[in-house]
């Protein structure tokens, strides 16, 4: 938001601090996104065998159980998305940034 509401702000200083930020943020929710996932799998995976070791009839489990490739495109699309959004955030904060610098260099002739 910084690079496209205040592109002003960003020069030699602000925009490694910017980037640096959004890189350590980026890599944190990823690295908690993984985690939560695998934790829902495995929780998914603990109560199919309660279902079946105990015969039970759990209509919600039965919702989430997916047939191989249903969700193969919003899968793909998902897992692109992310690398997607941060390398064009970093690329654009870079090119403010780039012309911000080009800008104010004294043009002499």
């Amino acid at each position: 938001m910084l690079a496209f509401v205040a592109p002003q702000a960003l020069n030699k200083v602000t925009t490694p601090l910017v980037l640096v930020l959004y890189i350590l943020y980026s890599s944190f929710i990823t690295t908690n996104s993984y985690f939560d996932l695998g934790t829902a799998d495995a929780s998914r995976e603990d109560a199919a065998q309660l279902v079946s070791e105990f015969n039970l009839n759990l209509n919600v489990l039965e919702e989430k159980k997916r047939r191989e490739g249903e969700l193969a495109l919003p899968l793909t699309l998902g897992s692109l998305h992310a690398p997607g959004l941060f390398f064009a955030v970093v690329g654009y904060v870079c090119f403010v940034s780039y012309k911000n610098r080009r800008k104010a260099k004294p043009i002499t002739d």
